[in-house]
């Protein structure tokens, strides 16, 4: 009786575990087989050689324009080295992603990473660097500041891993940002003057990369992905101007 009872104890555990391991395998297997988001845009752009050429030099040249954030933020504020490399480091993947995306890199499988996690990766170093600046333009005391901008982060993390494809999710940190900057200005002691040529020139240039931003949900509009270049380019001499909004003696793109 013991060991009919032995062998039927045997027999479950051993059909639990193969259903187990069987279904692992089954979610392993989809999960290998799901095409990614890149692999999806590449296969509605097929690129000629010479749009291949033109859309990467579209690309280079709106990664090169984030030099000017750089420049100002080496020259007028000596003590935000983080921002230079938050900077420079969303530039460089955005270069890689749309590489990527021009080359069809992602099908020959020679990137360190997946166009998916480098698009994120552009996505979250560029946010990050926007709510850096929302903190310095809000002049959050010292003591607070470190909590506002962890806070910011928290909150870009959580949303781009979620997807950072679906545009909710990159504008529920900018309203965040936005949202914290109003209310800084209105129960925050700030400075009584301004520079009010950069504020201009900063507003404008945001709301230019409003409107680059908006146009990139048209596929027709933006197969050479040109309106991105439009987003990447206005935001970065957006944030060019923004970073002087303080400073007096200021440097200028022409």
């Amino acid at each position: 009786m013991t060991d009919v009872i032995r062998k039927e104890m045997q027999s479950v555990v051993s059909k639990t575990f193969s259903f187990s391991f069987n279904s692992q395998q089954m979610s392993s297997n989809s999960y290998q087989h799901k095409p990614s988001k890149t692999s999806q845009i590449i296969m509605d752009h097929q690129f000629s050689y010479i749009e291949q050429q033109f859309v990467f030099l579209a690309t280079v040249l709106s990664a090169l324009s984030f030099i000017s954030v750089i420049i100002v933020l080496a020259r007028t504020h000596k003590n935000r080295g983080q921002d230079i490399v938050l900077t420079a480091t969303a530039a460089l993947c955005f270069m890689v992603y749309r590489a990527n995306l021009a080359f069809q890199i992602e099908l020959t499988g020679l990137l360190f990473l997946q166009g998916d996690s480098w698009h994120k990766l552009s996505n979250v170093f560029m946010l990050i660097e926007y709510c850096s600046l929302i903190v310095y333009l809000a002049r959050i005391p010292e003591n607070k500041a470190g909590y506002c901008l962890a806070f910011g982060i928290s909150i870009i993390i959580i949303m781009q891993e979620k997807d950072s494809y679906h545009y909710q999710y990159a504008l529920i940190p900018l309203i965040f940002n936005n949202l914290m900057l109003i209310c800084a200005n209105i129960f925050l002691d700030h400075p009584d003057t301004y520079n009010w040529q950069n504020v201009k020139y900063g507003g404008l240039w945001y709301l230019i990369s409003c409107v680059g931003f908006v146009c990139t949900c048209s596929e027709e509009l933006n197969y050479y992905f040109l309106f991105d270049d439009l987003f990447i380019i206005s935001t970065a001499f957006s944030l060019f101007y923004s970073w002087q909004t303080y400073t007096e003696n200021t440097l200028t793109l022409c």
